[in-house]
C-alpha cells in the first residue's frame, strides 16, 4: 500500500510539472478576430470582444495601436520546452479598426543545461 501511494504521488508530481504554463495574457479566440472589419469595427466593439489589451501606443501618425499577446509555454522533462504564442495588432484610425495583423507561433525553447 505504500508502494502505491508513493508510486500515485510520483505520477502527480510529474503531470502537474508537465502541465502547460501561462506566461503572459489570456487566449485570443480567432472567431472573435474574424469579427473585426477595417473601416467598420469600432473600438468599443474591439475592447468588447477582445478585452483590454496587453499593450496600447501611440503612433506618430495619430493612429492607435493596440497589442494583444498570449504565451505558453509546454514544459516536457525528457526534451526541450514548447513555446505558444499567439499576437494581435489592430491599428485604430479615429475610433475605427483601420487594419490588423493575427500570428501564431510555436517555437522550442533553448535546451536545459
Amino acid at each position: 500500500m505504500r508502494i502505491l501511494s508513493l508510486l500515485l504521488v510520483l505520477m502527480l508530481a510529474f503531470t502537474f510539472a508537465c502541465a502547460p504554463k501561462i506566461i503572459e495574457g489570456r487566449k485570443i479566440d480567432s472567431a472573435k478576430v474574424k469579427q473585426l472589419v477595417a473601416g467598420t469595427t469600432s473600438v468599443n466593439k474591439v475592447v468588447e470582444l477582445l478585452g483590454a489589451p496587453s499593450k496600447t501606443e501611440n503612433l506618430p501618425d495619430g493612429d492607435v495601436l493596440y497589442v494583444y499577446t498570449y504565451l505558453t509555454e509546454d514544459p516536457h522533462w525528457w526534451t526541450v520546452d514548447d513555446i505558444h504564442g499567439q499576437r494581435l495588432e489592430i491599428t485604430l484610425h479615429k475610433g475605427l479598426v483601420k487594419d490588423y495583423k493575427f500570428t501564431q507561433t510555436e517555437k522550442a525553447a533553448i535546451l536545459r543545461q
